[in-house]
């Protein structure tokens, strides 16, 4: 099962992630992918992009990592809000 946090949580796993990587993408970025994310299919090319440049293998860690970035952050098809906060 997912773990699911907030935003600001999110956030901060996310920068922790990109820092402890010593990943070439921004936070920004990651939130602008999502945000103009047009098809789902973008969420499995924002986790190989992850995945590839960690080196990373697929586990929930990651999974759970991907999934509140997608959850939690705004997306221009969802007139600038989020998943969560679309739910009623």
């Amino acid at each position: 099962m997912m773990k699911d946090f907030t935003k600001k949580q999110t956030i901060k796993l996310v920068q922790d992630f990109i820092d402890t990587n010593n990943m070439d993408i921004t936070l920004d970025e990651i939130q602008k992918i999502i945000y103009e994310s047009k098809e789902h299919n973008e969420l499995l090319q924002l986790w190989m992009m992850l995945c590839e440049k960690a080196w990373l293998q697929l586990n929930q860690v990651q999974i759970d990592l991907v999934m509140n970035c997608w959850n939690n952050f705004p997306h221009k098809e969802l007139w600038g809000k989020s998943p969560k906060e679309m739910r009623p």
